[in-house]
């Protein structure tokens, strides 16, 4: 799992899930904070700091797929797990989380999903967005002579 706790931000508009997936990843030390939409996920990535996002693509008002791209337009880099249940047909769903692949999701993960394909997505979505270690220390570089 993530070797740090992260500062999560949810976006989902069940709120029995979005209070089990507080409960989940507080448990595993990652403090979460709260969007039942994209407008609202919007507002609450502009008030803090924000690690990952873990967001579902169908919501009303401001869907996942709508939300994420204005995100990738402000923070590129930004990790973002997208989960979807496939909407009105179960058979959407590959078709959905697809689309939210290419509007820039870092992950997607099909619901319904176990506690592990969770934390293994958050884990995934970290390591890919985090920059690489850097080879040359801060005394290595040379200095401006200047």
């Amino acid at each position: 799992m993530a070797l740090t706790p992260l500062s999560l931000l949810i976006a989902e508009d069940d709120p029995a899930l979005r209070r089990m997936l507080g409960t989940l990843l507080r448990a595993e030390g990652h403090q979460v904070v709260f969007a039942a939409n994209g407008n609202e996920a919007l507002k609450a990535l502009e008030r803090g700091s924000v690690d990952l996002i873990i967001t579902d693509v169908m919501m009303p008002e401001k869907d996942g797929l709508e939300f994420i791209e204005e995100v990738r337009l402000k923070r590129p880099l930004l990790p973002i797990v997208a989960v979807s249940g496939g909407g009105r047909f179960v058979a959407d769903k590959p078709y959905y989380l697809n689309v939210a692949k290419h509007f820039g999701a870092t992950i997607c993960l099909p619901k319904p999903f176990s506690r592990q394909e969770l934390l293994s997505a958050i884990d995934e979505a970290w390591t890919k967005s985090s920059p690489p270690p850097a080879e040359t220390s801060a005394e290595e570089l040379p200095r401006d002579a200047g």
